[in-house]
C-alpha cells in the first residue's frame, strides 16, 4: 500500500522543478532551431507536389493583397482537385516571400508552431504530473521523426497537431467550462484551427462533449455558449462564403488511395505508420500508457486524453485517404501517458533514444531499420 502513496513536494520544490524543466524545454526548442538551420543551410531540393501546393496558395495570397484585390483574396481560387484551404496559415506564410528563398523561409513558420506544441504538451503534462516528466512528455512525441519530417515541410499539418494541443490544454484549464480566460482561449483556438484547415474538428469530439457537459450548471453553460459564439464568430464568414464547393472537393481529396475502412488490415495502418514515424518503444508503451495511467493530479481528467486519442484514430481510419499527418494531431497525449505509467528510468531511456532519433534524423548517420 505504501507503494501506492505519492507525497505532494513542497511549493519551493515544486517550482525549482518547474524553474528547471522550462529551462529544459527552452534549451530543447533551440537545439531544434539550430538543428532546423543546419537542415536549411544543405537542403537543396525544391518542395514535393504538395508543399509546392500551399506556396503557391501563399503566392496568390500575397498577389492579390499587395495590389488590393481583396475579392480575389476572400474567394481565392482553389488549385485543380483541391479543396479550397481557409487563409490562416497561408497567410502567414506570404511573409516568407520577403526572403530570396521563401520555400526554406517557410520553415521558420513551422519553428514557431513547433514551440507552441512543445509549450502546450509541458501545459497539459504538469496538470497531470507536475515533475520533470513534463519535460520528458514534451521530448518524446516532438522529437520524434514523424514531426522532425512536419518541421522540414511546407505542409498546414505541423500547425494543426500544434492547434489541437494548445486547444485541449485551455480546455483542460477551464475546468469544463468552469473560467472565463481558459474557455475564451478554447474558443479562439477552435476558431484558429478550423482556419487553418477544415479537418480540425477532427479531433475536437471529447471537446464537444466537455461542452454539452457544460449544460448541466447554468454558469459553465453561459460560459460555454459564450466561448461558442466567439469560435462561431470568427469561423462562420470564410465557410459561409465557400460552403457551395467545399464539400464536393473534400470527398473527392478523401477518396486519394483509398482504401476502404472494411480491407482486412486498414485498422493497423496508423498503428504500423506510427511505430515507424513516432518509434516503436514510445508508440508501444505509451499506447499501452493510455490504458492506465497513474496521474498525480487531476485524474478525473484523464478520459479526455484517451479520447482525444481514440476518437482521432477512429475516425481517420474510416476516412479512406489515410496518411500519418492526418492523424498526428490525436496521438499528442502518447508523451504524456508514457510518462504517467511507466518507471522514470525507463521514461528517460526513451527520451534518450527519441533525442538520438531527431539529431540523426538531420544527420543521417543511421539508415533506416525496418522490423517485421
Amino acid at each position: 500500500m505504501a507503494s501506492n502513496l505519492y507525497v505532494q513536494p513542497s511549493q519551493a520544490t515544486n517550482r525549482k522543478t518547474l524553474v528547471f524543466s522550462l529551462l529544459g524545454l527552452v534549451f530543447f526548442l533551440a537545439c531544434e532551431a539550430l538543428l532546423l538551420r543546419s537542415f536549411i543551410r544543405t537542403d537543396t531540393r525544391p518542395p514535393s507536389w504538395d508543399q509546392s501546393i500551399h506556396m503557391e496558395i501563399a503566392l496568390d495570397y500575397r498577389d492579390a493583397l499587395k495590389a488590393g484585390r481583396l475579392a480575389d483574396a476572400w474567394y481565392l481560387a482553389p488549385k485543380p482537385g483541391m479543396p479550397p484551404f481557409p487563409p490562416a496559415y497561408h497567410l502567414l506564410l506570404t511573409r516568407a516571400y520577403a526572403s530570396s528563398d521563401p520555400a526554406h523561409a517557410a520553415l521558420w513558420v513551422n519553428w514557431f508552431y513547433l514551440a507552441l506544441l512543445s509549450v502546450s504538451i509541458f501545459g497539459i503534462a504538469w496538470r497531470f504530473r507536475p515533475d520533470e516528466t513534463a519535460l520528458a512528455a514534451v521530448v518524446l512525441f516532438v522529437a520524434s521523426p514523424a514531426i522532425q519530417d512536419l518541421l522540414t515541410t511546407q505542409l498546414v499539418d505541423l500547425p494543426m497537431v500544434a492547434l489541437a494541443a494548445a486547444a485541449y490544454w485551455a480546455l483542460l484549464a477551464s475546468d469544463e467550462f468552469a473560467f472565463w480566460i481558459p474557455s475564451l482561449v478554447f474558443g479562439v483556438l477552435h476558431s484558429l484551427g478550423m482556419l487553418h484547415k477544415w479537418s480540425f474538428f477532427s479531433y475536437m469530439f471529447p471537446a464537444y462533449l466537455v461542452a454539452l457537459r457544460a449544460f448541466r450548471d447554468k454558469r459553465t453553460a453561459l460560459i460555454m455558449l459564450v466561448s461558442a459564439a466567439v469560435s462561431a464568430a470568427l469561423i462562420i464568414p470564410w465557410y459561409a462564403a465557400h460552403i457551395a464547393l467545399l464539400p464536393s472537393r473534400l470527398v473527392q481529396a478523401s477518396a486519394d488511395f483509398a482504401i476502404s475502412a472494411w480491407t482486412p488490415g486498414a485498422w493497423l495502418t496508423y498503428f504500423n505508420q506510427a511505430s515507424n514515424s513516432i518509434g516503436p518503444v514510445v508508440w508501444l508503451l505509451g499506447t499501452i500508457g493510455l490504458m492506465a495511467p497513474q496521474y498525480r493530479r487531476n485524474r478525473e481528467q484523464g478520459w479526455v486524453l484517451l479520447a482525444w486519442f481514440v476518437t482521432s484514430y477512429i475516425f481517420w481510419t474510416v476516412v479512406p485517404n489515410r496518411q500519418l499527418r492526418f492523424v498526428l494531431p490525436g496521438l499528442v497525449p502518447i508523451g504524456i501517458a508514457f510518462c504517467s505509467t511507466w518507471p522514470k528510468a525507463v521514461t528517460w531511456g526513451a527520451v534518450v533514444l527519441q533525442l538520438f532519433g531527431m539529431v540523426n534524423f538531420f544527420g543521417g548517420w543511421v539508415g533506416p531499420v525496418r522490423l517485421n
